[in-house]
């Protein structure tokens, strides 16, 4: 009766749910036929946008997660984890940018994980849900995914807004982020990247030129003394300089 008044998500057809590996062929088999690649082409300004920023995110992370584990990552065999992952996405059909999972890797290390095997455990947990996800979805009530998605985005206004901005950021970053907004809406991505890149460039410059001498004085070493025993020559040497 729920489903009939469009309380419940719509059940497809048996015809339609077929099995992971059927519906993966199938979409490689019609997707690239049916590619528009003058479209395609006029994005590629947009897709390297996106790949920056994505790379950039990426560094991001890996340094959040060297600060909170307080132990240094090899970027070489991280980096190359996450564009494996990618390669991988894009195989199977998902198209999601893989990257790293900052919250997870610290759940981990605060539950006292300190190998790989909490991320073996997590394969093996999400790929059974994979498989019968199918049976699940049809049977959540079509307002949960709007719910999710509303608390999703309170908590990312209430953690951005209030914690970032207000206790880490500077003005001048928050300015930044707020002339790519515009720009982005206004004009276009690419362009959004490199002003973005130019006016930070030079906020960088103006508060290094305009900030007052680091050199607060000056002295010899002439009274410092070592506390490593020398001979009387040596010393001789050293009151002389």
């Amino acid at each position: 009766q729920l489903a009939r008044d469009g309380w419940l998500i719509v059940v497809p057809s048996a015809d339609a749910r077929q099995p992971l590996y059927l519906q993966l062929t199938l979409f490689w088999r019609t997707c690239l036929t049916r590619v528009h690649w003058t479209v395609v082409m006029n994005q590629v300004p947009a897709i390297l946008g996106l790949m920056l920023t994505h790379c950039l995110c990426a560094m991001m992370d890996l340094k959040a997660v060297e600060l909170i584990t307080q132990a240094e990552l090899n970027l070489d065999t991280e980096l190359q984890a996450i564009g494996v992952g990618n390669i991988l996405s894009s195989l199977s059909g998902c198209g999601w940018p893989v990257y790293i999972l900052v919250s997870q890797t610290v759940t981990a290390l605060k539950l006292g994980s300190r190998s790989r095997l909490m991320g073996v455990l997590k394969i093996m947990c999400v790929y059974p849900m994979i498989l019968v996800v199918g049976g699940v979805v049809p049977r959540l009530p079509r307002v949960l995914p709007g719910c999710v998605a509303f608390w999703f985005g309170i908590m990312f206004s209430k953690e951005t807004g209030l914690d970032i901005l207000r206790q880490h950021s500077h003005k001048w970053d928050i300015a930044i982020v707020a002339l790519m907004a515009l720009v982005t809406a206004a004009v276009g991505l690419m362009e959004a990247l490199l002003v973005g890149f130019l006016v930070a460039v030079w906020v960088f410059t103006l508060q290094y030129a305009t900030r007052a001498s680091v050199v607060r004085a000056s002295e010899t070493a002439a009274f410092l003394r070592s506390n490593t025993g020398r001979p009387l020559a040596h010393m001789e040497i050293l009151e002389r300089m």
